[in-house]
């Protein structure tokens, strides 16, 4: 009845139960053996010395599956297949073959005789091309008995009947019984919904009436005992600040100043404006600060550093370093003016003006034709 079997061996305990179970399958119904074992690197991606390690690897894998294949009493054909994902690759090694089955281990984190499927398990039953069997955990250890029962769990996926015909094919020409096993959602009856603290609702997304399933959000609550205030900060001003530094806080149209001191610094600039998200978090006791409200940050105290700043159009990606950025600043020499690339970091933006970081008052940049220049080439400086 089964042309093709591929067993997932990996030289432990799920692998050679999944032999166990493959060789049993084949003994019922036929099929051709086929034992995969994944490797889960690319040996051929190092540098030097690679090839040479990818034979030593190849080498101890096939021994590993030959080694086991002889301890099950199994002659098959034996497969090494490089991929990451061990899944992955029995789901690629079933569809080159047109297997009828893939069969693989249970966690050895079950119970012995159970099946329990783990990671690699899990992910196999997922979007495979054909039928997939676990082998129950300690198999190998089994001796081999005539089947009786045999199981299958059954949702609503094309894999879930794709296993019940291959179960039911094989319990008919065993003679055994078939337990179907599904899951069916418990009914919730009415319940009480406990927030796990005081506070405000912020958003309510259910109304009296309203059916709902389990994972519902039904309420978005926020204890504003104490805000979170988020600041972008300059370079600049990025030196001069600490954790548990305290600054004044103002909202607009509220003369009341607010004290908070810093819980987070950005270890990164954000890549698109270059300054560094900060946070400051205020005592809130009487809830005047609300989510969603505007406040400003006094930097007294923080020295604005005197930054040149050009226009935007004169700022070019940096061809040497990805996500930098640069300009061409221009020096004189025998009366030729000449433009060399120059890394610079981005400050604050006025209308069409940047602060850069980088140069000196003075400095001549180039402002125009920056997208067809490259560094060395001659320029004309315009009074």
């Amino acid at each position: 009845m089964l042309k093709t079997i591929v067993a997932g061996v990996d030289g432990r305990e799920g692998g050679r139960d999944a032999l166990a179970l493959a060789g049993r399958l084949a003994l019922l119904a036929g099929g051709e053996l086929v034992a995969v074992r994944a490797l889960p690197f690319d040996a051929y991606a190092g540098r030097g010395g690679g090839p040479q390690h990818s034979a030593l690897a190849d080498a101890e894998a096939q021994r590993q599956v030959e080694h086991d294949l002889a301890e099950a009493g199994l002659t098959a054909r034996t497969r090494l297949i490089v991929d990451t994902s061990p899944a992955r690759a029995l789901h690629r090694m079933a569809e080159a073959l047109d297997a009828d089955v893939i069969v693989v281990g249970s966690t050895r984190h079950g119970a012995v005789g159970g099946v329990f499927a783990g990671d690699d398990a899990a992910a196999t039953l997922h979007a495979s091309s054909c039928a997939v069997a676990v082998a129950p955990r300690g198999l190998a250890d089994e001796e081999w008995t005539p089947v009786s029962r045999i199981g299958v769990g059954l949702d609503a996926s094309a894999e879930a009947h794709q296993a019940l015909a291959l179960a039911v094919a094989l319990a008919t020409d065993c003679g055994a019984s078939l337990v179907v096993r599904t899951v069916v959602p418990a009914p919730i009856a009415d319940a009480d919904l406990t927030a796990p603290f005081s506070g405000y609702i912020l958003a309510r997304n259910i109304e009296l009436g309203n059916l709902t399933a389990p994972g519902t959000v039904a309420f978005t609550i926020a204890d504003t005992s104490a805000v979170k205030i988020g600041f972008g900060i300059p370079e600049y001003a990025l030196r001069q600040l600490r954790l548990g530094q305290e600054f004044t806080i103002h909202l607009q149209d509220d003369p009341k100043e607010y004290k908070g001191r810093v819980t987070s610094i950005a270890a990164g600039a954000d890549e698109k404006n270059r300054v560094f998200a900060i946070e400051v978090t205020v005592p809130n006791p009487k809830s005047y600060l609300k989510p969603g409200m505007i406040a400003s940050l006094n930097l007294s105290g923080v020295q604005n550093a005197p930054v040149p700043s050009v226009p935007l159009s004169a700022v070019v990606a940096n061809p040497a370093a990805s996500g930098r950025y640069a300009v061409f600043v221009g020096t004189e020499q025998a009366g030729k003016w000449t433009a060399h690339l120059r890394d610079v970091t981005l400050g604050e933006t006025h209308e069409s003006d940047v602060a850069i970081g980088g140069l000196k008052p003075g400095e001549k940049v180039v402002v125009s034709g920056t997208a067809d220049l490259k560094d060395g080439d001659l320029i004309q400086v315009l009074p």
